[in-house]
């Protein structure tokens, strides 16, 4: 599986399952399915290498095409920015210039396309929107860790104690 942009590949690599964000919904792509050439939308793109596992890698995309053939599938997007390394700065100002640029075009001021101004818009909403998710699985996961050790400390208290 490829996820590509223009300025090069966000992810090639062996997976098990991916989903991406088709324009009519998510689609999911395990191996050997059915050739497919399809129209994406700013979203979540999810690549699983092991379905059994929680490990997903997960990318804010933007729009662009997806196409399937034999054991291979490929996403060229505008954009991959991976949930790990979001930028909140850059996904700001992404969002405040492609707004700017809506707003111009509204006015009659531009002669951009209203559609590939909302799929920047609607990318941008979802790599803040990956931030902030993002963070919070990394707090619920420190906390997790700390209320294990704590259990674990417990547990090893009290056995000492029994004995």
């Amino acid at each position: 599986m490829s996820l590509v942009t223009p300025e090069g590949p966000a992810f090639d690599g062996d997976v098990e399952m991916m989903v991406v964000p088709g324009a009519d919904g998510e689609i999911g792509v395990l191996a050997r399915h059915a050739p497919l050439v399809a129209l994406l939308k700013a979203g979540s793109t999810r690549i699983y290498r092991d379905r059994s596992s929680e490990h997903v890698l997960e990318f804010a995309t933007g729009p662009g095409f997806f196409k399937v053939e034999q054991d291979r599938a490929i996403a060229l997007v505008d954009d991959a920015v991976s949930a790990r390394e979001i930028d909140d700065e850059r996904a700001r100002r992404q969002l405040d210039e492609a707004q700017a640029e809506l707003e111009r075009a509204d006015r009659g001021e531009s002669t951009a396309d209203r559609w590939v101004l909302e799929q920047r818009i609607k990318h941008a909403e979802r790599i803040l929107e990956n931030r902030t998710d993002a963070m919070e699985v990394a707090q619920a996961q420190a906390e997790l860790a700390q209320a294990l050790a704590q259990i674990a400390a417990i547990t090893r208290l009290r056995k000492m104690l029994k004995h």
